[in-house]
């Protein structure tokens, strides 16, 4: 009995002084395990899958700290899509962010992939950076979300070119552009990655304009999901 508690205690003290670092392994094989279905969420999911595995391949090389603090984005961020998955499989509902994604029919798989990373970024990623810092840590966070955002352009050259082989309207305008629209994409996602920070800080330093900038950027979030419907 007392060797029980003895060890019980040893534990508490040992996980006290020397805890275990963050891990997204929960995240990644429930990712994982929707992106093997049939599902709607899955051809959101096998995207996702391989972005968080380019994370952690990422943060292999990166020094605790900060690997530390981009993990805890990482499963914050992840979860939005997931209680998204689970909801909408209980109930064949879902929140105003993924409604667009769960609920128009007669998408094709690239329509689903861009749906679901304009309502990841777009409306989920202030939310999981509100969740995962304190309000001390928020405003220095621009580093750690730009390592984050390298691992998304790795995987937005996938997609870029799955979009161009698959798209004829994409395919012409990366011709006549010679490539620049390429470019211009990753110059749309830097623009929303900082348009989320500024989000994330304003929720807890200035209610009333972050009330403001939130609905402006709702606005955009569906305008962008309309031309993806209706122009692709």
């Amino acid at each position: 009995m007392y060797k029980k508690i003895f060890f019980a205690l040893l534990l508490f003290v040992a996980e006290r002084l020397y805890p275990q670092p963050l891990s997204a392994y929960k995240e990644i094989q429930a990712v994982d395990s929707i992106a093997l279905t049939k599902s709607t969420a899955s051809y959101f999911a096998k995207l996702y899958s391989k972005t968080m595995l380019q994370i952690e391949e990422q943060l292999t090389g990166m020094d605790t700290a900060t690997r530390s603090q981009i993990r805890k984005l990482e499963i914050k961020f992840s979860n939005c899509f997931l209680r998204a998955c689970y909801k909408y499989t209980g109930s064949g509902k879902t929140d105003s962010t993924w409604k667009t994604y769960f609920e128009t029919s007669g998408l094709s798989p690239l329509q689903l992939k861009l749906l679901g990373i304009n309502a990841h970024i777009n409306s989920d990623l202030w939310q999981a950076l509100r969740d995962s810092y304190a309000i001390h840590e928020i405003q220095n966070i621009s580093k750690t979300v730009f390592l984050f955002h390298q691992s998304l352009l790795h995987i937005y050259k996938e997609v870029y070119n799955e979009a161009i082989s698959e798209n004829k309207k994409i395919k012409t305008l990366h011709t006549l552009s010679l490539g620049l629209s390429e470019k211009f994409g990753k110059h749309l996602l830097s623009k929303w990655r900082k348009r989320q920070i500024k989000l994330a800080t304003l929720y807890y330093f200035k209610q009333n304009r972050f009330e403001q900038k939130r609905k402006r950027t709702d606005r955009k979030k569906v305008r962008i999901d309309n031309l993806i419907i209706r122009r692709l």
